[in-house]
């Protein structure tokens, strides 16, 4: 089972909620303080098995599809993801 989300009220991934895709938190100490503000939980120390869901962030915070140049052919090749990928420094909404 997917991790739950530890962000205060919400009920990603229990049983009473939504299936959501979750995050853990950056290894960038700026932005886990960042992320740490956004979810106002008091003296709260996020684990390795901390995360946060997808309900939190935008939609255009996440990479929708992979994309590759074939140098031998000269085409850009992509494809749609079919997990959720945040994108570098994103902040929670």
């Amino acid at each position: 089972m997917p991790g739950r989300c530890c962000v205060p009220l919400c009920k990603g991934n229990y049983p009473t909620g939504p299936k959501v895709s979750v995050f853990s938190f950056p290894k960038n100490e700026d932005l886990k303080r960042e992320w740490l503000s956004a979810i106002q939980r008091k003296d709260f120390s996020p684990k390795k098995s901390s995360k946060v869901c997808e309900l939190h962030f935008k939609k255009s915070d996440f990479k929708v599809e992979a994309s590759a140049f074939d140098s031998k052919n000269g085409i850009l090749i992509s494809a749609p993801l079919q997990v959720f990928i945040t994108k570098k420094g994103v902040f929670l909404s």
